[in-house]
């Protein structure tokens, strides 16, 4: 484990209201750190390079929903498999091609002139900041 992760958890308040010293004492101490935090233990990258380049990597995968199932008790698995079975299916946790396909239909089906028609009531032009409130208005209001 990572000198910085033995003196400082990632998932906890002081963390989450303000990551950006962790950030910094992780940059500073190494591109690559061991953490047992997450599902048992995952690698964390700290720079952006080193990020995009997993991402790209076929030797990598994003199915990795698993982990967090397995390293419960037995009871608890057995409860959990219809959950991980969902959260498995989400785009984040898609390899490709699967991802690529998934992406580009989604993205057809998003773009600002097909979500202008979601938020009939919109007077400003489409943006996806003012369609997000606006659409989020529009279905609070509908129920």
């Amino acid at each position: 484990m990572s000198a910085v992760l033995a003196s400082r958890r990632l998932v906890e308040e002081s963390f989450l209201d303000d990551p950006y010293p962790t950030y910094r004492a992780l940059r500073e101490a190494g591109p690559i750190h061991w953490s047992h935090e997450f599902f048992g233990g995952a690698w964390l990258l700290t720079r952006h390079d080193d990020v995009e380049m997993v991402l790209r990597d076929t030797r990598f995968s994003a199915q990795r929903t698993g982990g967090w199932v397995t390293g419960t008790g037995e009871g608890a698995r057995e409860e959990l498999k219809g959950f991980q079975r969902l959260f498995a299916r989400a785009m984040l946790f898609i390899d490709a091609p699967d991802h690529l396909r998934i992406r580009r239909v989604l993205n057809a089906g998003s773009g600002p002139m097909q979500c202008s028609g979601w938020c009939r009531t919109s007077v400003l032009p489409p943006t996806s900041s003012c369609m997000g409130k606006r659409c989020g208005e529009e279905i609070s209001s509908s129920g």
